[in-house]
């Protein structure tokens, strides 16, 4: 069963995360774990997916697929695979070379 939330708490949370992964010294693989769990969990929304690109989610997620630990590997592939999902296709629609 999908839960609807609050756009501005989707937003606020998935900004904290974000900056908290950034923030987070490499070394607490355990935290970065369960951070990026996090964000996986919310990018399932797509107001949660343009925040992770916007606030600067997808460097940090692609430099955490060179983490020793799968389990962060595994998250970050997830996470990235749902938000470049929504932005290819914005990417795609809004193209000055489209033909529509």
């Amino acid at each position: 069963m999908y839960i609807s939330l609050n756009i501005s708490f989707v937003t606020s949370l998935t900004y904290l995360l974000t900056y908290f992964c950034l923030c987070v010294e490499a070394a607490n693989l355990v935290v970065h774990e369960f951070a990026f769990l996090c964000l996986s969990s919310l990018a399932v929304d797509f107001t949660a997916k343009i925040t992770i690109a916007e606030k600067g989610g997808l460097p940090l997620l692609v430099n955490s697929l060179s983490s020793s630990d799968p389990d962060i590997q595994r998250n970050s592939v997830e996470t990235l695979a749902l938000v470049l999902q929504v932005t290819h296709l914005a990417l795609r629609h809004h193209s000055p070379l489209s033909c529509r």
